[in-house]
């Protein structure tokens, strides 16, 4: 890897708006972090077609809703590329359920992962960025986090 070239972790990055994030941020010239959660074999074809643009590609697992596998994945990339410059924090889940049918597991499981994971991973980055002098963070929500929908109580 290019000392110069910038390294961007983008969590949830094996489909859907992840991947596509990935593959700009790939042709924009960054190393990209494919993480995933279940998923291997579909981040492990964004990682191709990452390394396809011609830059590095790790393809990492973990459940960035535990604070120590989001710690892990965040201390993993820098440990073996040197640098975080770019954090996406993209990873999210629905549980569409109406509030009286929703259950606190359901209601947990979209908070750790929509919000908390946010929050480990952005805290388990910004001393890197910190002592780079430089780093991004970028979170993705959904307008139905802002707008609201039926049935995603815990969502929005």
């Amino acid at each position: 890897m290019s000392q110069a070239r910038q390294v961007a972790i983008v969590t949830g990055s094996s489909r859907g708006i992840g991947r596509t994030i990935a593959l700009e941020l790939a042709r924009r010239g960054m190393s990209i972090v494919v993480n995933y959660h279940s998923s291997e074999s579909e981040a492990q074809g964004v990682a191709s077609e990452v390394r396809a643009l011609g830059v590095d590609a790790l393809c990492l697992q973990a459940n960035v809703a535990d604070p120590d596998q989001a710690r892990g994945l965040v201390e993993q990339v820098h440990a073996q590329w040197g640098r975080v410059d770019v954090m996406v924090n993209n990873a999210g889940i629905t549980r569409d359920k109406t509030l009286r049918k929703l259950t606190d597991d359901d209601w947990m499981q979209v908070i750790n992962t929509n919000l908390g994971s946010v929050y480990y991973c952005t805290t388990a980055v910004m001393p890197i960025m910190i002592e780079q002098s430089y780093g991004r963070i970028i979170n993705i929500s959904s307008y139905v986090g802002q707008a609201g929908n039926f049935g995603q109580a815990n969502y929005g």
